[in-house]
């Protein structure tokens, strides 16, 4: 409970608490409780700001369990359910998170109170709550289970959903439109804007790795595949871009399709630290 705080909390409990009892570890150590809880004030967890919450926890033979099926997020909500089991040299959680239909911008300014994050991630975080304009929309489900006392040791699954106009001022998404409008291709204006991020992706300790990434936007659509490393910061990330099949641009002398000056790029190479990652464009020169 120490990573918790409200200003007002309701709550009602039973059980029986042995004195001793939480620190001995095995299925008999006599306790058991259940907590249930609920605010509709101001409250934080792991110093994240929440707006109302409602759950309960339950404690017995050395496991911890939690369900907060409602949870006031970032204008969005979200939902958590968790089991911890202690043993005399560990303790394992289990968890599954669910976010729907957040504020991108006000879940940017949440993450930035995190206890947990770097102070070098803290500011660029901050900076990305700022830009409010084309504020958009964020989903994310994660689940995993791993020893609590290391993150990044965890194993799992999730899916991260943001649908916003300008998606490529964001970093990563940013290097691919600069530099396909540097190339001097023949198309308009615009084809590389995006405005929906799709992003399933699996959880093996210190990687997190997505076969299917999609990036869409009213002209074009990114497909891409890879990893990053939660240690290292490196990204690695392969990516193939389509445009959408029936647009023509007119051009001295006739009419071609869109596909034919990207038919040359058969892929787009995205690598380095993930704060500012390298773009490079795979050409054929046959075509």
């Amino acid at each position: 409970m120490s990573d918790f705080n409200a200003t007002l909390v309701s709550g009602e409990a039973r059980g029986t608490i042995i004195k001793g009892g939480l620190e001995r570890s095995g299925d008999n150590n006599g306790t058991f409780f259940s907590i249930k809880l609920s605010s509709d004030g101001n409250a934080s967890f792991w110093s994240i700001p929440v707006n109302d919450f409602y759950g309960e926890i339950q404690y017995g033979n050395s496991t911890t369990e939690g369900s907060f099926p409602a949870i006031g997020l970032a204008k969005g909500k979200a939902s958590l359910t968790f089991k911890s089991k202690s043993f005399s040299d560990n303790q394992s959680l289990d968890f599954k998170f669910n976010l729907e239909h957040a504020d991108r911008s006000s879940m940017a300014s949440a993450l930035s109170n995190l206890s947990l994050i770097d102070p070098k991630d803290k500011e660029r975080i901050e900076t990305m709550a700022g830009v409010k304009d084309e504020a958009g929309r964020v989903d994310l489900s994660v689940q995993a289970i791993g020893p609590s006392g290391d993150l990044l040791q965890f194993k799992g699954s999730g899916r991260l959903r943001l649908h916003e106009k300008g998606l490529s001022q964001v970093n990563v998404l940013g290097g691919i439109s600069k530099t396909l409008n540097a190339s001097k291709l023949p198309i308009p204006s615009g084809s590389f804007s995006f405005e929906k991020l799709d992003i399933p992706f699996q959880i093996e300790n210190e990687q997190i790795y997505s076969d299917h990434i999609l990036l869409t936007g009213p002209l074009s659509s990114l497909q891409a595949k890879g990893s990053l490393n939660l240690i290292s910061e490196e990204l690695d990330l392969t990516a193939k871009l389509k445009l959408a099949g029936n647009l023509k641009i007119p051009l001295i002398g006739g009419i071609i399709n869109l596909a034919d000056p990207l038919s040359k790029i058969t892929e787009i190479k995205i690598t380095g630290n993930w704060r500012d990652p390298e773009t490079q464009l795979i050409v054929n020169p046959f075509k």
